[in-house]
């Protein structure tokens, strides 16, 4: 074998190598996204944006962190009119009884409220 083919050998298996290790390192990637996410998103969406974000951590860590944020504010917004529709329906509230409420979905959510003022 001459030193060229030998040559171009061992740059072509450096290459495949170089490849693996680098597909190796985006699945670990990936794998920690889910682990940190994936109780609070759907495992597509999380591997939705890792493609959009072209399979880049760090971009896809912030938009998933935005995803998370807008949702978790979505869902108070959410249970605030559900509070308030009842508070006006019905009329009729104990006011022990909405603090108790309110403070107990504070707790299981626990928002930041610096997003909502």
């Amino acid at each position: 074998m001459s030193k060229n083919a030998l040559k171009d050998s061992c740059a072509k298996l450096s290459s495949q190598v170089n490849e693996q290790v680098t597909i190796l390192q985006q699945q670990q990637h990936l794998i920690r996204l889910f682990e940190n996410f994936g109780n609070q998103l759907e495992k597509a969406t999380i591997s939705h944006t890792w493609r959009n974000c072209n399979q880049i951590y760090n971009d896809t860590h912030a938009k998933l962190e935005e995803i998370c944020a807008t949702s978790n504010l979505n869902e108070l917004k959410e249970m605030c009119l559900y509070i308030l529709w009842n508070i006006l329906k019905y009329r009729q509230i104990h006011k022990q009884a909405l603090y108790n409420y309110f403070f107990s979905k504070y707790y299981i959510s626990s928002p930041n409220l610096e997003q909502i003022f």
